[in-house]
């Protein structure tokens, strides 16, 4: 429900519906475990006072008091057990509330668009002959980095698959070199890949992955790179370790810094920078890069507490587009949390020694052996490589 400004309000129906499932699951409860319903005539038995007794050891030596009453006094402590359990069923059921609504706001500001992913599956002459690979314990999801507001034209610098490995208790994070020269499904020529979100936008950006690597995508999460500055920013900077050559273009690029080679505190606008680096070195060095940062700010995330963290989504969530629905969207999230204590792996498309760096049409591209390169993405994403 929008308000008139266009904020964001809470659906008070909704709440509503909660607040009455909560009651029947306490009730469910009481019925369960014999507990008293709200109205019933039981008396309240008063408690005995409780007396403290002092208890000696064998040498004499005083140690932790005990406490003692009488069998009228256990019964009654019996009674309280069943209460306290009932109350705190009750504030469990109001806290599950609170939380549904606090990240309904949260997610809110999201951009959420429908994707028609039914689309007929056109497999690149070469890659393996194989059907588009899921798995139930494995979710797989599209992340573009786009600058600006990912209209018409522009390009999907940024390609990863972000992968929630539950099988494995594991986050993994794959990179798609931008320059990798494929086919695009309805194209003549094959071109770089990222090129697909300019021709036709996220669906496209998912249907040539999948067309090249055999990997079932149809869910995507863009963020426009001026978000990535505000989460490092919500994240209070991020810790990095510069090399002179990438200290030396943070600060060419970013007014008022003056980082040096070493562990360095960056801001949001220097880590941006720091993801967008590619003169010193090669577009390896670039999405090695992206993944570094990835990395540092999943375990800064980590340390947030659960008050900053709902900050940070509610800031960051106006520079995020997916296909997911709101409540996907928050399912999806709940399953990635489980997974934030460990480590994350990665790895880098195409894979070293299986690519050929050429010039063609005037563009500097990555020629990849497309057999070689799904194959070792089905060995890290799956686990295995289908038969």
């Amino acid at each position: 429900m929008q308000s008139d400004n266009g904020a964001k309000e809470v659906d008070l129906f909704d709440l509503s519906r909660r607040i009455e499932q909560t009651e029947k699951i306490r009730q469910s409860v009481n019925k369960a475990y014999d507990l008293p319903s709200e109205g019933s005539d039981m008396e309240a038995v008063p408690v005995a006072p409780v007396r403290p007794v002092a208890v000696r050891s064998d040498n004499g030596q005083k140690m932790i008091p005990a406490f003692c009453g009488n069998s009228h006094t256990a019964k009654n402590n019996g009674v309280n057990i069943k209460q306290l359990a009932k109350f705190m069923l009750i504030a469990a059921g109001i806290c599950v509330i609170i939380g549904v609504v606090l990240f309904h706001h949260a997610l809110g500001g999201i951009h959420y668009v429908a994707i028609d992913t039914g689309w007929h599956d056109e497999k690149a002459e070469e890659a393996p002959d194989w059907a588009l690979r899921s798995a139930s314990d494995v979710t797989n999801i599209l992340l573009l980095g786009i600058d600006g507001d990912g209209g018409a034209q522009q390009r999907s610098d940024t390609i990863m698959i972000l992968t929630l490995d539950g099988q494995n208790d594991v986050i993994k994070m794959t990179s798609i070199l931008r320059d990798t020269y494929v086919s695009i499904p309805g194209r003549d020529r094959k071109t770089r890949i990222n090129h697909a979100y300019a021709y036709g936008g996220a669906g496209l950006a998912m249907q040539t992955v999948e067309s090249n690597f055999r990997i079932d995508l149809e869910r995507y999460i863009g963020i426009d790179m001026d978000g990535l500055t505000v989460a490092v920013d919500g994240l209070g900077g991020v810790d990095l370790e510069l090399s002179d050559a990438e200290a030396k273009q943070i600060n060419k690029h970013v007014k008022g810094s003056a980082l040096t080679e070493g562990m360095q505190h960056l801001s949001g606008a220097q880590a941006t920078y720091y993801a967008r680096i590619r003169k010193i070195d090669s577009d390896f060095g670039r999405t090695g890069r992206q993944r570094k940062l990835m990395r540092v700010m999943l375990a800064r995330f980590r340390e947030l507490n659960p008050v900053a963290q709902y900050a940070l989504i509610t800031d960051t969530a106006p520079y995020l587009t997916t296909n997911y629905t709101e409540s996907e969207l928050l399912s999806v999230m709940l399953r990635a949390a489980s997974l934030l204590k460990a480590d994350m792996e990665e790895m880098s498309v195409p894979v070293a020694g299986s690519y050929r760096s050429r010039t063609i049409g005037g563009m500097a591209v990555l020629v990849p052996d497309i057999d070689k390169n799904c194959r070792e993405m089905h060995r890290f994403i799956f686990g295995s490589v289908p038969v």
